[in-house]
């Protein structure tokens, strides 16, 4: 009889775990469908006046659909590596552009997605304790599957200090002819 209880508890455990991860997955759940293609120390030389006319001060994102526009967003946000191939047959990319401490750069933690709230989530290492006031440009350049892409309409930047949410706005290049 004591085994039978035993038994009894041990899948009571088993099925409750089991429904407990089942909903977790439903909430944020890494993004395997986005990947960090660049980051570097630079902005958009029109950065102070364009990222201040948006809701969200200080920030700037373009989201690019096309190699044409991911080649001008490129040199826009003024990096200097080489390009990274992106297919955009699957891909799209999206610049992110902000400023951070010198002595406190953001490094990436995750990119997980909220697919309930069409969002996708930019997490940041802690800082350290000790960071100059100082403003230091700093860009990311983050390939999403395309599939992904056209669910999002926000991505939420999460760090130590606070979390903002900041709409994502297509970039298109008009061509005069």
């Amino acid at each position: 009889m004591k085994r039978l209880t035993v038994f009894f508890m041990i899948s009571v455990v088993f099925v409750v775990t089991g429904c407990i991860s089942d909903k977790s997955n439903k909430g944020e759940i890494e993004a395997e469908l986005a990947q960090l293609v660049a980051s570097e120390k630079t902005l958009p030389s029109n950065f102070d006046s364009t990222s201040n006319q948006t809701e969200i001060k200080g920030i700037q994102t373009e989201l690019v659909k096309t190699k044409e526009v991911y080649k001008d967003s490129w040199k826009e946000f003024q990096l200097e590596g080489s390009i990274p191939e992106i297919d955009f047959e699957t891909n799209d990319v999206l610049f992110v552009g902000m400023t951070e401490s010198s002595s406190c750069p953001y490094i990436l933690d995750s990119l997980k997605t909220n697919i309930e709230e069409s969002q996708l989530a930019i997490t940041f290492e802690p800082l350290d304790d000790v960071c100059t006031a100082d403003l230091s440009p700093r860009n990311f350049v983050i390939a999403i599957d395309k599939k992904l892409s056209s669910e999002l309409t926000s991505f939420r930047i999460v760090t130590e200090q606070k979390e903002i949410t900041v709409p994502i706005v297509v970039k298109e290049i008009e061509y005069d002819g």
